[in-house]
């Protein structure tokens, strides 16, 4: 009895304050908000539970919980001690781990150099105080004559390349399109993006791209941008590219009587190119940037199924627990300053709602025939690496693996609208779905398509049935303020509990979920890392290092598999464009529409082999 009044004191605080979610950002995480959990604790699925879980996941210590970093770490322990606490056998290569290494981080030799040369003066400029390599660019040394090409843009509505030779030369270009605040640009804007401009300069024959800022759009002409280095991607180019600060070549144009302002000004005003050899001025430049991996892994842990004739086949319920880390807020456009990326949604909740289903299953474990892995996969934001390196992994054989439900971005219901990705890969899950629908009502709707951007594709591509649940995009998807407090808890523990029902159903059916394909569909709303209009349907093997443009699968009935694509090819020219990887493919493909018939080149077992596509509408 002599405990009763604090415990009743501390629980009257509790509800208070998780009622309210006043807790602000970046909140300390304390011993006592680990005895906050302990007095939640409980078998059944909680939504007490399911807010402390994402709240420390996406709590400011864990820094967003970037592979490899000291987050990612105590990410790994804190779901490793809940998996242990459930009673959860490790499965993984060391304990509950899975550990693989990925490439993740660029930095500098002492070997790069960048200079300016006019009239008999060398001018010498600093990496990182005066101009920074992006990531990128190619490791060369290159010397050559300089050419201004405006703002580097190759369009049918705007053209900086008209009535100018660039190849062998260095070019010096604008970021951003010519416009003006009552003036839009008359081509398309995705011609703004750096990639598409540096794969026309490439496939111009340029030797190298110097970038700045515009003068008359940049306030501070001392300005130079920080690139995220420690977001490695795949595909480095063949030209050396800079970002170079504005005032270095204002002044350069200065001196030889040039004004870089009124040059700007006149073309943004006209919208007609200004291209011209800097006739007397050359430049040297030579680029070499160091890639280095590290080490972060999956988390498995394994509930053996009651029935001696059915354990041997294993149901996966996993979700990645990773997210960007300490990065610039890049769809902001801010590049001045750091913010920890909390991923709350994206996806602390997933990794909750993987804990919750871990724990009330394993209280109930003699009421489930088959049997789970829990499965909590790292580096999915990197490009599905953890699931795609556990399907290809000796682990993977060892188990009779039947079906897959992955839970991604779960955390922000709303209208009770629920988005289930991956009905069409068994002819069995809608009518499941539909019934165990009946006790909850969600408005859902049903995507077959079992190829999309999250780990249940790496299961599909091993022809396993896969659900994957998703309550959608919002405005703080891969923002800093996707925070813990915007969880909507009492909505995920119903969808939580949907799925526990659906596990309960497959895992005791006297027969296993069957595979079957499924098929495209159209303007599907689930997690998509890109904006075309135009469909090839194509998978991209985000693992791949080398050059071109590797496909981990062709989709269904999709315009890649109807020309003969398989996965595992290699897309070396796409149209005609080189592609060198998968910026260029990208760029290439938003270079067309669909109905448009493309020739392509592909390496398939070291050969080339062509195709012909014709594109289709996304």
């Amino acid at each position: 009895m002599k405990n009763i009044f604090p415990k009743l004191f501390v629980f009257a605080a509790l509800v208070f304050s998780f009622a309210f979610n006043t807790s602000p950002k970046g909140d300390d995480i304390t011993n006592s908000f680990f005895d906050s959990l302990e007095f939640f604790r409980n078998n059944e699925i909680t939504k007490e539970e399911i807010y402390y879980h994402i709240k420390y996941l996406a709590s400011d210590e864990l820094e967003g919980r970037a592979p490899g970093t000291e987050g990612d770490h105590l990410a790994q322990k804190y779901i490793t001690d809940e998996f242990n606490r459930y009673s959860l056998e490790p499965a993984g290569d060391s304990a509950y781990i899975q550990f693989f290494t990925l490439k993740s981080k660029i930095t500098f030799s002492n070997d790069n150099r960048f200079s300016v040369s006019y009239k008999q003066t060398k001018n010498i400029f600093e990496i990182e105080e005066d101009y920074i390599p992006y990531k990128f660019s190619g490791n060369a040394d290159i010397s050559g004559e300089l050419v201004f090409l405006g703002y580097g843009i190759n369009s049918e509505k705007y053209n900086d390349y008209q009535n100018i030779n660039v190849k062998d030369k260095i070019i010096l270009i604008f970021s951003d399109v010519p416009e003006t605040e009552t003036q839009g640009f008359k081509g398309e804007y995705k011609y703004s993006q750096i990639r598409y401009k540096i794969s026309d300069a490439v496939s111009a024959g340029v030797k190298g791209v110097i970038v700045i800022y515009g003068p008359s759009r940049i306030c501070d002409e001392d300005y130079l941008p920080n690139f995220v280095y420690d977001d490695f991607s795949t595909g480095k180019i063949s030209v050396p590219v800079i970002h170079c600060k504005t005032n270095i070549f204002k002044r350069i144009f200065s001196e030889i009587g040039l004004d870089l302002n009124k040059i700007q000004q006149e073309i943004d005003k006209t919208q007609m190119p200004n291209s011209f050899a800097l006739k007397g001025i050359s430049a040297t430049i030579k680029t070499e940037s160091i890639l280095s991996e590290t080490k972060t892994g999956n988390i498995i842990g394994f509930i053996k199924g009651s029935d001696p004739e059915l354990n041997n086949q294993v149901i996966v319920v996993g979700a990645h627990y990773d997210h960007l880390g300490n990065i610039y807020d890049a769809l902001s456009g801010n590049t001045r300053k750091k913010e920890i990326h909390n991923g709350a949604d994206d996806n602390a909740s997933g990794t909750a709602g993987v804990m919750e289903l871990a724990q009330k299953i394993s209280a109930n474990r003699e009421n489930f025939r088959r049997s789970f892995l829990f499965m909590l996969f790292g580096a999915e934001e990197k490009g599905l690496i953890g699931s795609d390196f556990f399907t290809k992994s000796p682990l993977f054989e060892k188990y009779n693996i039947v079906s897959m439900i992955n839970l991604d971005m779960i955390g922000r219901l709303k209208d009770n609208m629920l988005i289930i990705n991956g009905t069409g890969t068994s002819d069995e899950w809608n009518s499941l779905l539909d019934n165990i629908n009946t006790k909850y009502n969600f408005k859902t709707s049903y995507i077959p398509d079992g190829l999309g951007g999250s780990d249940h594709t790496s299961f599909t591509l091993k022809k396993i049935p896969v659900l994957f649940f998703f309550t959608g995009i919002h405005g703080d998807y891969h923002r800093p303020s996707d925070d813990y407090w915007l969880i909507n808890t009492e909505g995920q523990k119903m969808i939580l509990e949907f799925v526990y029902d659906v596990l309960e159903n497959i895992s005791n059916s006297e027969k296993a979920v069957q595979f079957s394909e499924g098929k495209k569909t159209e303007n599907k709303p689930e997690k998509e890392r890109g904006g075309l209009k135009v469909y090839f349907g194509s998978v991209p093997d985000f693992s791949y290092s080398g050059e071109g443009f590797k496909l981990l699968a062709v989709k269904e009935g999709g315009p890649a598999q109807k020309a003969g694509l398989l996965g595992g090819d290699i897309v070396i020219k796409f149209g005609d464009k080189d592609i060198k990887d998968i910026y260029d493919y990208t760029n290439a493909l938003g270079n067309h529409k669909p109905g448009d018939e493309v020739e392509i080149i592909v390496l398939r077992d070291g050969k080339e082999m062509n195709f012909k596509a014709k594109l289709e509408s996304k």
